[in-house]
């Protein structure tokens, strides 16, 4: 064997380690993006909370019932909903929470214990319920897409209101599954129209500033939120940076093994 020859079996040689190297990573990689999957795909099943019905009737002095109802399809692999919190604000000057009942959706699919409470505020100008659930233990979770309600609120009218549409929005929500924390959409409103209905009165419009009018727009949409934004965000983030990477290496180690069997048949020859 001349010196050329040695020279190029050594190449050779190195080249095919570090292929090697390469293939083992991406296969690495391949396994980590099947477990960036998982949480993904939950995310993408948000939860949302509506009010059943969202729009209803009411004299002054009188009083509505409605439900407060959560579509959740669960997570990854099953993952059901373990606890959920959320509020509602109201114009306390038209409306008083008079009476908060726990609804059945925390206690379906496996039996087990139902921890809760509630909390109304009616500090003014707005008035908020706030009702809190969990599992205790999980027992798999829940997992619902109907309207099972979650609670169901009694709200009294003042005898003196005007006539007026009264809005209850959902002011935040929180839920976690078993694994992770479960999105959930809260832009639902509750419209409880005194003696015919008239002006919008929407707490969280007047609280951020914004200026309703009869038509039910205003500056400041309560829209779309998230629970526990900062999570979400984070979560994006990071997952978006491991994919980007796990990528990377599928590439470079596809491009290794190509290499591999290019050099495998060179020797050959």
């Amino acid at each position: 064997m001349t010196g050329d020859d040695r020279f190029r079996t050594a190449n050779a040689r190195a080249l095919l380690g570090v292929a090697a190297a390469l293939a083992v990573l991406a296969l690495v990689a391949a396994v980590l993006l099947t477990g960036f999957a998982g949480p993904g795909a939950a995310a993408d099943n948000p939860g949302l909370l509506d009010f059943e019905p969202a729009d209803v009737e009411a004299d002054s002095g009188g009083t509505v019932t409605v439900d407060v109802t959560l579509a959740a399809m669960g997570g990854y692999d099953d993952d059901g909903v373990r606890s959920l919190r959320y509020t509602v604000a109201y114009d306390s000057a038209l409306l008083t929470a008079a009476d908060v009942d726990i609804g059945p959706w925390m206690y379906q699919e496996n039996e087990t214990e139902v921890v809760h409470e509630t909390t109304i505020d009616e500090d003014e100008p707005v008035g908020r319920v706030t009702v809190e659930q969990s599992r205790e233990p999980p027992a798999g979770g829940v997992s619902d897409i109907g309207d099972t309600p979650t609670a169901a609120i009694t709200f009294a009218v003042d005898e003196d209101a005007e006539p007026a549409d009264a809005v209850v929005q959902f002011e935040d929500a929180e839920a976690e599954l078993l694994e992770f924390p479960l999105p959930v959409l809260t832009s639902r409103e509750l419209v409880i129209s005194i003696d015919g209905g008239g002006e919008r009165r929407a707490p969280l419009d007047a609280e951020n500033g914004g200026d309703s009018d009869d038509d039910g727009d205003s500056d400041d949409d309560p829209g779309v939120t998230l629970a526990d934004d900062s999570t979400d965000s984070e979560s994006d983030s990071s997952g978006t940076s491991a994919t980007a990477l796990v990528v990377a290496l599928v590439v470079a180690g596809t491009v290794a093994i190509a290499g591999v069997a290019a050099l495998a048949a060179r020797r050959r020859t």
